[in-house]
């Protein structure tokens, strides 16, 4: 053993005599042990720990070869000449390299983290600190992620935002559940995406989507590219301003007319849709508006669910000045709701047609379902499309004919924009008899082919919100099965909970 030690200190001789090479491994090693813990500061990326690792062990190294400047250096400070000169080279870098270390240990990486990214994605701003600071009771955040997303770029980015709100105030409190092995949470909390955040304050919650903290700036001009924005904390910041204010959202379905019932739990019933509403905080309230007498101030939606049965004169003035002061609808048809008189006023106002019958098709449809499940094009738009990015089908059968009224000018004071639509082989079934079970066959004499909608959206047409968008404030959709719990059960091999998802929230929260 002795002779092995005697060879290695025998091979660094000449490395003793060469003074030069002996400078160039200490300032290396100097510098690279700087730059690498300045690194890690910067990213708070444990890993470029290592390079500190090894320029530090460069540093031991130079050392090792000079043993001798200890014993040089203390008699230099006693010397007149270290009293001229100063602390020699070496001590001060030691020194310099001792406080970096002692200030990381003792601050434990509480340094103010510096972000240079164009965007300053990796902090957050003044007005964000403050609002979480004023929180006066616990707020929890959840990260609902698999452990693949929470490795990508993004998922590292939402993480580590979601930790600056944590750290600016006591009243947060912060987790992560993998997807993978808590599958059962998601089902619990409502959570139908991965990367999805979850925020509750005292008996309210907010779902965030992971497809949210994207927007798409469009371009200057139609040659050139949109630009996709990274907006996480503007969206976190703002679900956390709702989530603070006093008022809820209400969400009133009207009774009494043979409708869709909240409560309803058989196939044909809406009650698995009722309960996700109330999963991202939106309450349901059900009303009859004979004993009401009126639609109260605070509703955020009013739905009306496929009625069956006319409404009195006084309900459909209800409806209608309701509506005609800038209410907020969600209207469901059927083909059974053909010529029902508060589904015709609604339809007529806006220059859109309920043809008699049921969409049929036995060109495109999906197989195994019948030419009564036509399938359906989407059209982009904000509330299709994370079903679209997802790749989803949205289910829809025995639903109504929608078209718009070709005879009608465009009006002026409101927009009408497609959801989607079938294909031009598609028609309006009439002679089945509510007969679902036979194919049906195209009657040119009393039929007509053409596309049919899924739905529309109304927007008003001079109104514009914070974000200079057209408001909305009506939607129609063909189909009261879109949101049954026959197909709402499912989950996610469709994309029926992503579009009662989208379409509640942009109808409430799109102001």
């Amino acid at each position: 053993m002795k002779n092995f030690f005697r060879k290695i200190n025998d091979g660094l001789q000449p490395l003793r005599e060469n003074k030069v090479a002996q400078e160039i491994i200490f300032w290396a090693s100097c510098i690279v042990t700087l730059a690498f813990i300045i690194v890690t500061w910067i990213t708070k990326t444990k890993l470029f720990l290592i390079g500190s690792g090894v320029g530090f062990l460069g540093i031991i190294f130079y050392f090792l070869l000079n043993p001798q400047m200890f014993k040089e250096t203390a008699a230099e400070i006693s010397s007149d000449k270290k009293r001229r000169e100063g602390i020699s080279v070496g001590l001060r870098i030691i020194i310099a390299i001792a406080i970096v270390v002692a200030l990381m240990i003792i601050l434990n990486g509480k340094l103010p983290k510096i972000d240079l990214t164009s965007a300053n994605i990796y902090s957050i701003s003044k007005e964000s600190k403050e609002l979480v600071k004023s929180l006066n009771e616990p707020l929890t955040i959840i990260y609902f992620t698999t452990s693949q997303n929470l490795e990508s770029p993004q998922g590292q980015i939402v993480k580590r935002i979601l930790e600056l709100y944590k750290k600016n105030s006591k009243n947060i409190k912060f987790e992560i559940i993998d997807l993978n092995k808590r599958p059962e949470l998601a089902t619990q909390y409502g959570i139908n995406e991965d990367g999805s955040v979850y925020l509750s304050y005292k008996d309210r919650i907010k779902i965030l989507s992971s497809m949210d903290f994207w927007e798409v700036k469009e371009a200057a001009d139609q040659m050139s590219q949109g630009k996709q924005l990274f907006i996480a904390e503007k969206l976190i910041s703002s679900a956390i301003r709702y989530l603070m204010a006093s008022q809820g959202v209400k969400i009133y379905f009207i009774l009494g007319h043979k409708e869709k019932y909240t409560n309803d739990y058989q196939d044909d019933g809406i009650s698995t849709a009722a309960e996700y509403l109330g999963k991202i905080d939106r309450e349901v309230i059900n009303i009859n508006l004979l004993e009401k007498g009126s639609i109260p101030d605070d509703a955020s939606l009013l739905v009306i669910a496929a009625p069956k049965e006319d409404y009195s004169p006084s309900e459909l003035e209800i409806v209608k000045k309701y509506i005609d002061n800038g209410g907020k609808f969600l209207l469901l048809t059927d083909f059974e709701c053909y010529n029902v008189n508060v589904i015709e006023m609604i339809l007529k106002k806006f220059d859109i047609i309920q043809q008699q019958g049921v969409v049929a098709d036995d060109s495109h449809y999906y197989q195994g379902l019948g030419n009564f499940y036509p399938v359906i094009e989407l059209s982009y738009h904000k509330i299709t499309q994370k079903i679209q990015e997802y790749n989803k089908p949205v289910l829809v059968s025995t639903a109504a004919p929608l078209i718009i009224n070709p005879q009608t000018p465009k009006s002026t004071d409101f927009n009408i924009i497609s959801l989607g639509t079938t294909y031009d082989t598609a028609w309006n079934e009439i002679t089945k008899d509510n007969d679902f079970k036979k194919e049906p066959q195209y009657d040119e004499n009393k039929e007509t082919k053409g596309v049919k909608h899924l739905g529309f959206v109304v927007e008003d047409a001079v109104k514009k919100n914070q974000n200079g968008d057209n408001i909305p404030y009506g939607l129609i959709l063909c189909d009261s099965d879109l949101l049954s719990n026959k197909i709402l059960k499912l989950g996610n091999s469709t994309g029926n909970i992503l579009l009662l998802d989208s379409s509640v929230n942009f109808m409430v929260d799109d102001t």
